[in-house]
């Protein structure tokens, strides 16, 4: 390259760079010249093809697509439209398109490279697995979810075929399938499928190995989107025991399962009827109790980590509010004013979790009568709006209905849902203050 071109062509990238990143360049035809190269500089495509990987790897996927369709002609003269060394990129682009925002673009690219690594490399080969799985991922986003099931069915078939029944590969074909599976309401079915992700997990890294935990929460959140919290508890548990071997019982490790025991329980609060909540099996810890302990381990570090201190704090305030000790709470949440004190992201924390109410508990007005919008032709929207305050001890107070379509109706159980529901409150210097004025809105739809 002339030494002119390149100072030019560095300044190019660099503003390419700063450009792309602050969301500036809607597209390929606003990049200046200079980046886009005449195809006379010999080394153009080489910087480029480094920029694109260098926007992937930082998951700058706006920058990594305009760069990408500059390069595919490139890419194409260089290994033919039909050449098999063309996979790789195509699949890279179709990648860039589908995080960028743009799935259908994503799902015609990959659609290609499906297409061209099935002619060059045979029907079963592996060189279709990586561009399957994005495609997967592309028809989940366009809401084609049966068809991405069999995308990632295919994937994982040939994945299998060429890495091995238990190869590890498959774990994220599996999560898409599973989560396109949910959508469609198949609930039994996509549970089903993480738990076999997990059961490959467990085979390759054996039952009680440190490496099993991501897959132990990865197949505990299924849970708890299927709404099978004893489940998802039971896993918890099981990371508890593994951290515990490998680590003692004041290993850092174990907050994470102690604080999700009791989120599980804190949702299953919401979602199920106390009396028709199943229990846990005994030796599970309340949630009081798994925070408690979690306190415990936080406390016995050496530096104490003092922003998770402050956010277990947070937590077991939340609980006491919700099971209605509310002096408890609290106090809970004036020790986690205060230990933030300690922290240098104490100031940003205490707007983050005290600058407005938050509300504890979630229990849902009554559908008697009325339906989700858009469940059925025919219906009307329908809507109550409510405004209120929080006060010191997270109640809400000063109820008033502003709008109500049609009038009347749901206005009581907008009002007995507010009345019902457990705030943490906003604090001020330290202690618990009553809230500005907030706005609750109920939207549903009715027969007119």
């Amino acid at each position: 390259m002339h030494g002119a071109a390149l100072p030019a062509l560095a300044v190019a990238l660099a503003m390419f760079a700063g450009t792309a990143a602050a969301g500036q360049w809607p597209s390929r035809a606003d990049a200046p010249p200079e980046l886009l190269l005449a195809p006379q500089a010999p080394s153009g495509p080489m910087e480029l093809e480094m920029r694109f990987r260098a926007a992937l790897d930082d998951e700058d996927y706006d920058a990594a697509l305009i760069v990408g369709e500059t390069l595919l002609p490139e890419w194409e003269a260089r290994y033919g439209r039909a050449g098999g060394e063309l996979v790789e990129p195509l699949t890279a682009l179709g990648r860039a398109q589908r995080h960028a925002g743009a799935p259908e673009a994503a799902e015609s690219t990959l659609s290609r490279a499906v297409d061209i690594a099935r002619e060059v490399f045979g029907p079963f080969s592996a060189e279709q697995v990586d561009p399957l799985v994005e495609l997967g991922h592309a028809y989940r986003e366009m809401g084609e979810h049966m068809v991405a099931v069999a995308t990632y069915s295919e994937a994982q078939g040939l994945s299998r075929r060429a890495l091995g029944l238990f190869n590890p590969a498959q774990l994220e074909m599996l999560d898409g399938m599973a989560t396109s599976l949910l959508a469609v309401d198949a609930y039994e079915d996509a549970v089903d499928t993480a738990v076999e992700a997990f059961r490959i997990a467990e085979r390759r890294y054996g039952a009680q190995s440190p490496e099993l935990l991501p897959a132990l929460y990865r197949l505990a959140r299924w849970y708890r989107r299927t709404l099978r919290f004893v489940d998802e508890r039971e896993m918890y548990m099981r990371a508890v025991s593994i951290i515990e071997r490998d680590g003692g019982d004041t290993d850092l490790r174990l907050v994470i399962p102690l604080r999700s025991l009791a989120g599980s329980l804190r949702n299953q609060q919401n979602y199920i009827e106390p009396n028709q909540a199943p229990r846990s099996p005994p030796g599970h810890p309340t949630g009081r109790t798994a925070l408690s302990r979690a306190l415990d381990v936080v406390r016995a570090q050496d530096p104490v980590p003092r922003d998770v201190e402050a956010r277990l704090l947070v937590d077991l305030g939340d609980w006491q509010m919700a099971a209605g000790r509310r002096n408890a709470a609290l106090d809970a949440y004036r020790e986690a004013w205060q230990v933030l004190e300690l922290s240098e992201q104490g100031t940003e924390l205490r707007e983050q979790w005290f600058a407005s109410p938050f509300a504890v508990t979630s229990p849902q007005p009554s559908w008697l009568g009325i339906r989700p919008r858009d469940a059925e032709p025919g219906l009307e929207d329908g809507i109550v709006v409510a405004r209120y305050r929080v006060n010191t001890m997270g109640r809400a107070e000063d109820v008033d209905i502003v709008e109500s379509h049609p009038p009347g109706l749901k206005e009581s159980t907008v009002r007995r849902t507010l009345n019902r529901t457990r705030f943490r409150p906003s604090f001020a210097d330290g202690e618990p203050a009553t809230s500005p004025e907030q706005t609750y809105e109920f939207k549903f739809a009715f027969e007119p």
